[in-house]
């Protein structure tokens, strides 16, 4: 190995003694620039390495998911075989309640699973829409506005435009809205959860906040990782935000968070897009000049 000019290169150097005719020796050298096949070497080094970390989350995800499905299906078998010799009204609606939980959760959990693999291997379709964000948000604030049922949560909305034209998956962020404000719900006992958006960075950020049980240090980095719940008795999939950073880092966007156990999280993401905004003082004004005599 050999510094030439700052830059790193490799040669082959063979060496051999010669006897000529009239008794004299020379040494004849042949030098091979292997620089490239140095190159070459280490790329399929490195090749090898991500295969083998890939097979191994593989196996590490199989053998996740199995556990993971087989958990539901354990419950709906064994409530069924009860159920078939249950005579009690009160148990067997207890039992039907918990075989049609199991059967939700089930059915989340394999959608989640194929929608993973979708983003995952490039299959997800990307569909891009103008659309005014404003009314996304309250869609989706309403909607978890009548599924609130804890009356200690209260929530609010930061709604801050009259107006918000973007180009984006229209779907695929409410996907990801939807996810954090679920994990928000479940994880928030008492206080309040805020849901917005705000336009910055020539992007939108929408963010998702909680004084709910909030995150130890320790598992601030398996937050997005497969099946990694926040609480092991807490329903649910462990999939949600894996298929958020997913869909996400497709999109080009980032995601993250902010959390201190015992005091609540923030959770956002940003997506590149353009955006025609017409704020509220200026809607206002609009108005108030419409209806003037």
């Amino acid at each position: 190995m050999y510094k030439i000019l700052g830059v790193v290169e490799y040669f082959h150097v063979t060496k051999s003694l010669i006897k000529l005719s009239d008794g004299k020796e020379v040494i004849l050298g042949v030098v091979l620039n292997m620089s490239e096949m140095h190159k070459i070497n280490s790329e399929l080094i490195v090749a090898k390495e991500k295969a083998e970390q890939s097979d191994k989350l593989k196996s590490a995800f199989l053998a996740n998911m199995s556990h993971e499905i087989r958990t539901p299906l354990n419950a709906i078998v064994g409530f069924s075989e009860l159920l078939v010799g249950c005579e009690n009204p009160e148990e067997k609606a207890e039992c039907v309640s918990i075989i049609n939980t199991n059967n939700e959760l089930l059915l989340r959990l394999i959608g989640d699973i194929l929608d993973l693999s979708k983003i995952e291997s490039g299959l997800i379709e990307l569909k891009y829409d103008r659309f005014d964000l404003k009314l996304v948000f309250e869609e989706v604030f309403t909607a978890f506005k009548q599924k609130m049922l804890n009356s200690k949560v209260q929530l609010i909305g930061d709604n801050p435009y009259a107006k918000c034209m973007v180009y984006l998956d229209k779907n695929r962020l409410i996907q990801v809205w939807t996810n954090f404000m679920t994990n928000a719900i479940k994880y928030t006992p008492s206080g309040h959860i805020k849901m917005g958006y705000r336009y910055q960075d020539e992007g939108i950020r929408i963010y998702v906040e909680d004084t709910g049980i909030g995150i130890s240090k320790e598992k601030h980095d398996k937050v997005f990782e497969r099946f990694e719940k926040l609480d092991t008795f807490a329903q649910g999939t462990g999939l949600g935000l894996s298929i958020c950073k997913a869909i996400t880092e497709v999109k080009h966007g980032h995601i993250g968070f902010e959390s201190e156990e015992g005091k609540g999280s923030t959770f956002w993401a940003w997506f590149p897009s353009t955006a025609q905004i017409e704020p509220k003082e200026e809607a206002l004004a609009a108005h108030d000049e419409r209806v003037q005599p």
